[in-house]
């Protein structure tokens, strides 16, 4: 924890804008350290038992109570059609599930161990079905995998050694019959169980009450019939086709060359991969450490895997092996997916190798304890060192109301903008409309994604002479972005050119510089909050109104995700939620952030909203007057504003909600 810790502070002196990466991210690393089902927590498991029979007894049942409640999210998929009741799927249409295949594999692996050290018929059947079910329902991932497994198994279990001898070729042979016994199982699931089962499901659809899927729009989601993206892409020849990985781990590589000896620092690939790519980090556990500490990070990973090699040649046929080749199989999704730094199945292989070697208890213990005095003195120093240098750095002070506040905004704008607008200012209310103001790239006008006409692919922003009378009317605008096409390939290059075309014509319309960005499609994710927040200083998302609270305050981590309720849901069925937001904020004295979508509304809807409003006494304010409260109010920012206003302080918020 300590070496972490050094490591953390020394990499932020170094470049301090890894705090958002570390700390403020999607993905930052103290949720993920701090999740007990995850990173360290599994390595300090392993110390505690320190049995490896207890282990993979409790590796077996907690594989059988896996499977039951697996099996159950894959019954309620093919009922209901998407992924919605899965607990950490968001997006429930996807077309497959990658969460569910790895942890259906792991399942698949421990019934397997348990089939071979047990000779159990049963658990071989099990771990044939689980794989199936991984293999049919999850990614590609999962059969490397299983090949690794297998490979492990004949290399570090059958027999008395590695080599291919007399002894041990029947031993060998053995274990091979019983893979080819086991991947029969998981042809049959394939073919013959999940399509039975599916057509079983069926049958229960119309006893069901249809349930639809709405889109951050409030537009129905198709539903298409699933097949599996696994077998699809075997049976096309494109299992090896590469999905954006070579374009990842070349950045990465760029990374490591550009600091070879001592790499980008602790999580430095999230930054270096982040700014130039979509997805923020590595995708494999050797560019991973040679992008974050350079060679030392090349040595480290040579040592796990000799002492690794070392150990499973040395305990050969036994249970410890067993439960090694478990974990170590899970560790080979390391090579193309996950992070070593939050991934639960590398620390408790970690944990594995510790105990295997006694390698803590073999260090002096004057010498243990000189490391962690040095450790803890470093990362004091550290961390003080960073926080007086970041302190310094602060440019945003903590706004806080003492008057319910209304932000009122739109998107998608076409022409009803303005009569919204009108139907605002009629109860005395301004707003904001996000334009979509870019210029189209003509290459991607001619190809639209698949199952979207040309209409919904529009440039859609509001004409100038409409632009110009809200104006007059009191009206603010922002920055919507531009509607893309594929927002999830948006290169830092483009989203540059689509902000300086957006510059361009504000200025020609004599409109005040966007202060406050709204991504395309909502995507408000790392990589797009990390390349805006220094050109904005609010960044605006969608939210549903039992997800959303008021803002009492607003510090800096919540103005790089000011999260808007969608007035999709002030219909009849969720208006009561809706007012009891409203309510809230009024009772508080705090902001209420509004967006409207242009397709989702009616005058009768938001004619009862204005007059609500007027009733509770909110008052309008802008982007621009946030702006100028938040980033130019000329006060001196004093220590308690900075501890406000770190990510840290927003990870404690979230915490204790």
């Amino acid at each position: 924890v300590l070496l972490l810790l050094a490591l953390i502070f020394i990499s932020l002196l170094r470049n301090p804008d890894l705090k958002f990466w570390i700390f403020g991210s999607e993905w930052n690393f103290v949720l993920q350290a701090a999740d007990p089902r995850k990173a360290v927590f599994g390595l300090l498991v392993i110390l505690l038992i320190r049995d490896h029979d207890r282990i993979l007894r409790n590796s077996y049942y907690s594989a059988i109570l896996m499977l039951i409640y697996m099996t159950y999210q894959i019954f309620l998929f093919e009922l209901f059609g998407n992924w919605a009741h899965y607990f950490s799927l968001e997006e429930g249409a996807s077309k497959y599930n990658m969460s569910l295949g790895y942890e259906m594999i792991f399942a698949a692996l421990v019934l397997l161990t348990i089939a071979f050290a047990r000779k159990s018929l049963l658990c071989l059947l099990l771990a044939g079905f689980a794989s199936g079910i991984s293999i049919y329902y999850g990614a590609r991932g999962v059969v490397i995998l299983i090949l690794a497994y297998a490979g492990l198994m004949l290399l570090y279990w059958s027999g008395k050694t590695w080599k291919l001898n007399r002894d041990s070729f029947k031993s060998k042979l053995r274990t091979l019959k019983t893979v080819g016994i086991f991947l029969i199982i998981v042809v049959i699931t394939i073919a013959f169980i999940v399509p039975m089962t599916q057509l079983l499901v069926k049958q229960l659809q119309p006893l069901v009450k249809e349930t639809e899927m709405l889109d951050e729009f409030g537009e129905p989601i198709q539903v298409e019939d699933f097949e599996s993206r696994t077998i699809e892409s075997i049976i096309d020849g494109e299992f090896l086709t590469d999905t954006g990985r070579q374009k990842i781990w070349s950045l990465a590589l760029d990374g490591f060359l550009d600091s070879p000896v001592i790499g980008q620092g602790f999580y430095g690939d999230r930054l270096f991969v982040g700014i130039r790519f979509n997805w923020g980090y590595s995708h494999n556990i050797l560019f991973e450490l040679m992008c974050q500490f350079g060679i030392f990070g090349i040595l480290a990973l040579a040592a796990f895997l000799f002492f690794t090699m070392k150990l499973l040649s040395k305990n050969h046929g036994s249970v410890q092996n067993l439960v090694m080749i478990i974990f170590g199989s899970m560790c080979i999704k390391l090579l193309i997916s996950d992070s070593y730094l939050i991934y639960n199945h590398f620390w408790i292989f970690l944990g594995l190798l510790f105990i295997g070697t006694n390698l803590y208890s073999r260090i002096n213990k004057k010498v243990r304890l000189g490391l962690v005095l040095s450790l803890l003195i470093i990362s004091i120093v550290s961390a003080g060192a960073f926080v007086y240098q970041d302190s310094g750095r602060q440019e945003f002070k903590t706004i806080e109301f003492s008057a319910p506040k209304l932000l009122f905004t739109t998107e998608r704008s076409v022409d009803s903008t303005e009569l919204v607008q009108k139907i605002m200012n009629e109860h005395g209310f301004t707003g904001v409309s996000f334009l979509n103001a870019g210029v189209m790239d003509p290459e991607e006008e001619t190809d639209p994604p698949k199952n979207q006409t040309d209409n919904e692919n529009k440039l859609t922003y509001l004409d100038e002479e409409a632009i110009l009378r809200m104006k007059a009317a009191g009206w603010y605008f922002e920055d919507g972005g531009y509607r893309y096409l594929n927002p999830h390939i948006r290169m830092p290059e483009v989203q540059e050119e689509f902000r300086q075309s957006t510059i361009a014509k504000f200025a020609e319309l004599s409109l005040p510089q966007a202060v406050a960005y709204s991504p395309p499609f909502n995507k408000n994710n790392s990589v797009i909050k990390y390349r805006s927040m220094d050109d904005y200083g609010f960044i605006q998302s969608r939210s549903s109104v039992r997800q959303t609270k008021p803002y009492k305050t607003i510090s800096y981590p919540q103005a790089m995700e000011l999260r808007a309720v969608n007035f999709r849901f002030y219909d009849e069925e969720n208006r009561e939620d809706f007012i009891k937001y409203l309510e809230k904020a009024k009772n508080d004295n705090a902001l209420a952030v509004v967006v409207l979508s242009s397709a989702n509304w009616d005058i009768g809807s938001l004619t009862h909203f204005a007059k609500t409003a007027k009733n509770m006494g909110f008052e309008s304010i802008s982007y621009q007057e946030l702006y100028e409260l938040g980033y130019e109010s000329g006060e001196t920012l004093d220590t308690r504003n900075y501890f406000e206003n770190t990510y840290i302080a927003q990870v404690v918020r979230k915490i204790i909600g």
